[in-house]
């Protein structure tokens, strides 16, 4: 997947072009990222009529810049992040990462003061590579102790999603997926645990 991949994808400009002709209810709650968030019905699972999906597969922290005005336009209430796989993916360094979060996080609280914003951690992969797009979990810790750092210094709440998943060694639990990346319907009930006093 190219850099350029949310410039050129034709299913993110679409979803993007749906997200921003929905009607912008106030005080909403949204989540966020890439195909992790795109893959689960929230508004069903969590039994918040509030919530609302904004992930697209494949995105990443650039993607997710890029969109960011026509989410922040109807001052929602709170935001729930999880993006980043997709940049490990791409080979982008961790600098490059956290600088995008940090920007995310800087364009939210400019344009929606009041909206509470969680940083959710990257999940764990199968330790194959090769069906796991090249990404290793190693940097997926190192990445996910980034976004802990850059919340507690930014002031925002960090959830560590990541331990949920893991086996001993530190993959993904099979219980969870099927291919090694994406949750099944078990592991998004372990994701609700996490969040469910938080999304109220």
């Amino acid at each position: 997947m190219p850099y350029w991949y949310y410039k050129n994808s034709s299913y993110w400009q679409e979803r993007k072009a749906l997200f921003e002709s929905l009607p912008k209810e106030a005080d909403g709650i949204l989540f966020v990222g890439d195909s992790q968030v795109n893959g689960c019905e929230w508004r069903e699972l969590l039994g918040n009529d509030k919530v609302r999906n904004r992930g697209i597969d494949g995105d990443n922290t650039e993607g997710v810049l890029a969109r960011l005005d026509a989410l922040t336009f109807s001052k929602p209430a709170k935001i729930f992040l999880e993006v980043g796989t997709n940049d490990l993916a791409l080979k982008r360094s961790l600098l490059e990462i956290l600088n995008d979060y940090s920007a995310i996080l800087n364009q939210i609280q400019q344009a929606s003061p009041k909206t509470q914003i969680y940083i959710q951690s990257i999940l764990p992969r199968y330790d194959d590579p090769n069906r796991t797009g090249g990404v290793h979990n190693d940097s997926i810790v190192e990445l996910n102790k980034g976004l802990k750092t850059l919340s507690l210094r930014e002031g925002v709440t960090y959830i560590d999603l990541h331990p949920c998943f893991v086996d001993a060694e530190g993959k993904m639990q099979k219980k969870y997926s099927m291919d090694g990346v994406h949750l099944n319907a078990l592991g998004y009930a372990v994701w609700k645990k996490q969040i469910e006093a938080l999304v109220k």
